[in-house]
């Protein structure tokens, strides 16, 4: 009923939400009989570790980023993002400002999911996928994801997806990675995932040693892509997953002024 809500609600806006058949990965091992996505959240600079040892290994990962950080002190750089995009790393949406979307006004989510889009793609990136800031998603947020061209949005939690997931707008993923998370965690998000040739969306943050609650140290992110490769386990970005066609940028409705400010959003002079 939620996916029916969604296109239902994308007819109304005039988006289209044909976006194509998701993939079905070609798996011919058993050892490849689960697709994993290594996604990287929050334009975190630190991440740059992860995309040297991603490119050492030809593998490619979905960063999911928020346009108004790129840039700014402790973020990555548009002219690094752009580098990875051309490696064949997927930059991805995350809202102006990660904000929780649910908890804000209609409006004011359109505005933060459909800007943040166009901001990417005006910067020379190609936007398909999105991910809910916190995990926090309801059936409007869904909705207006849909309705701002995305052809997929990444929850947290549920560990793995079928292929295609039921809700493209909904993607679940394994428990988002933190220091005490061990290699032979993440190994078991895989193994528990090719009974069923599930999808395993993985989510880290930063990419340190002891830096941070929702960080990774490298180490562990090392020894978890060499177990991946050593096992031929297919690792693809979200998009190549998703599959479906880039949707034209749409940009949300105009920001309304507070109520007692000047032209410049200021408050008025007395």
């Amino acid at each position: 009923m939620r996916a029916i809500a969604l296109i239902a609600g994308a007819a109304v806006a005039g988006c289209s939400l044909d976006s194509g058949p998701s993939k079905e990965p070609e798996n011919d091992s058993e050892n490849d009989a689960a697709t994993v996505s290594l996604t990287f959240d929050d334009t975190f600079i630190d991440q740059k570790a992860a995309l040297d040892l991603l490119d050492q290994r030809g593998m490619h990962a979905t960063f999911y980023v928020n346009s108004e950080r790129i840039g700014s002190s402790g973020a990555l750089s548009a002219d690094e993002l752009l580098d990875a995009q051309s490696n064949g790393h997927e930059i991805a949406g995350h809202t102006i400002g990660h904000v929780n979307l649910p908890t804000l006004e209609p409006d004011e989510q359109r505005r933060r999911v459909c800007d943040d889009r166009v901001a990417l793609i005006d910067m020379g990136f190609t936007v398909t996928s999105f991910a809910y800031p916190f995990g926090a998603s309801d059936e409007l947020s869904e909705q207006i994801v849909a309705e701002c061209g995305y052809n997929s949005a990444r929850d947290i939690g549920g560990k793995s997806s079928p292929v295609p997931p039921p809700d493209p707008y909904l993607v679940r993923s394994a428990p988002s990675v933190d220091p005490e998370t061990t290699v032979e965690d993440l190994e078991g998000y895989v193994t528990a995932a090719e009974p069923d040739r599930a999808w395993v969306p993985i989510v880290f943050h930063h990419v340190c040693d002891g830096c941070s609650t929702i960080g990774v140290a490298p180490d562990t992110l090392e020894a978890f892509l060499d177990w991946l490769d050593s096992r031929g386990t297919q690792v693809l970005t979200v998009d190549e997953v998703i599959g479906g066609d880039l949707q034209p940028p749409v940009a949300g409705p105009p920001a309304v002024p507070r109520r007692g400010a000047g032209r410049t959003g200021q408050p008025a002079s007395r």
